[in-house]
């Protein structure tokens, strides 16, 4: 009789170690695979990031050239005004 309680002791011990070993597979495998997909996250991430620093010297460059385009023709326009605007006065001679 002894016996038996010791081993439905036992058997209830060995049982739960199971299932605790069960759980902690099952809760090591959905860390696992969080891992994994936090790692491709990551290389997207990566990757995009790459690609952005690659484009952007283009990208700024034709910025650059656009603004700096308006910007001579602004002032080009400027002094086109302005020559026009003394070509228009009246020169005084020192005669006078």
């Amino acid at each position: 009789m002894k016996e038996n309680k010791f081993n439905i002791v036992i058997l209830l011990f060995l049982g739960v170690l199971c299932w605790e070993s069960y759980r902690l597979e099952k809760k090591a495998d959905r860390q696992m695979s969080a891992f994994v997909g936090q790692q491709q996250h990551i290389n997207d991430i990566h990757l995009m990031l790459e690609s952005f620093v690659e484009m952007a010297p283009r990208e700024m460059e034709s910025i650059a050239r656009q603004t700096s385009r308006e910007e001579g023709i602004k002032l080009f326009k400027e002094f086109a005004a302005n020559f026009k605007k003394l070509n228009e006065e009246p020169v005084s001679t020192t005669e006078e």
